[in-house]
């Protein structure tokens, strides 16, 4: 949920960007992870989240670090934010075949179902000052606080010739990311100014997709009995990335901005138990989550002392984040 606290604008367009994505993995558990990349403060939610072409308070340390040179004055920048979540998942019925009128094997197709869940948190925390033509930022930014439990039944999958039957599941998933930075911005002319920032992640993950045995493809789920196999996924890593940015103001009422985002890399632990030894598969080792790249353009119009437009274009590579799962 997010709470709009500005009026400096009277109108905005954000294209390409969602702070809230869905990460398309191989693992049922990393289908549901969220995350929180979009640019952060009152002011940028005010543009929609547009705010690259203008950056110009606290924020743009993360945001285009070359907007730093705006400022005027030494500049807080605070944001809290309650994240609410809707997970939607395959709870029961079938994907093939006619229901067969026993136990649960009553739906015709596919039902779904949803899980809701909640965060609290500080989400950015910055302080920032200029001397000169220099400028420098510090913040504190919450790239990913996301958690969330649901239990599906296991729908049918077919009679092939009895029915098959996906085993009932239960997922708890927790992930935080939190971003440390420090930015620095130098105004080479008038009009044209160049930043840089250093980033220090920390990641902690945590996850378990529990498979619960049925004593028949009909037969209502247990969730008290020791589940057939889990699936853990745990780790605590740290990462370092980079940002850059650039910012060239045109003229009184134009002004183009740069910014581009390192996604850090962590590594983590999985590993699949079965509770009977005859049908433990060996699945264990490590590999790495990563957060995406970020890649952005924006143009910050003002027409009038009243009225400022900003059009961004971002490209998230969220494609990253399942090359190594």
């Amino acid at each position: 949920m997010k709470k709009l606290a500005s009026c400096i604008c009277s109108g905005a367009v954000l294209l390409s960007i969602c702070d809230a994505s869905y990460a398309l993995t191989t693992s049922q558990a990393n289908a549901t992870l969220r995350f929180n990349l979009s640019n952060p403060g009152a002011r940028s939610l005010g543009f929609g989240g547009a705010f690259i072409g203008l950056a110009d308070d606290a924020t743009a340390a993360y945001a285009n670090p070359a907007g730093l040179t705006n400022l005027f004055a030494p500049e807080i920048s605070l944001e809290y934010r309650r994240s609410e979540f809707t997970t939607t998942f395959v709870d029961r019925g079938r994907f093939f075949g006619t229901p067969s009128g026993e136990g649960i094997d009553t739906i015709d197709g596919i039902e779904y179902a949803d899980a809701d869940s909640s965060t609290d948190s500080l989400s950015f925390l910055s302080l920032a000052n200029t001397w000169n033509n220099w400028s420098v930022g510090v913040y504190r930014h919450q790239a990913a606080n996301f958690e969330t439990f649901y239990r599906s039944q296991g729908p049918i999958l077919g009679d092939f010739p009895t029915p098959r039957r996906r085993l009932p599941r239960e997922i708890d998933v927790d992930l935080e990311v939190v971003n440390w930075g420090a930015s620095v911005a130098y105004r080479l002319t008038e009009n044209f100014s160049l930043g840089v920032g250093l980033s220090y992640y920390d990641f902690d993950f945590y996850s378990t997709n529990k498979r619960f045995p049925v004593s028949s493809a009909t037969a209502p789920p247990d969730y008290t009995v020791e589940p057939r196999f889990t699936e853990f996924q745990t780790g605590s890593d740290n990462d370092t990335g980079i940002n850059v940015g650039a910012l060239w103001k045109i003229n009184s009422q134009f002004s183009l901005g740069f910014s581009y985002r390192q996604g850090p890399e962590f590594d983590y632990d999985y590993q699949v138990v079965a509770t009977n030894p005859a049908e433990d598969r060996g699945i264990a080792g490590t590999t790495n989550f990563t957060l995406p790249d970020s890649i952005g353009v924006g143009l910050s119009y003002k027409p009038t002392e009243a009225l400022t437009i900003n059009f961004d274009y971002v490209r998230v590579t969220y494609s990253d984040i399942s090359d190594g799962i």
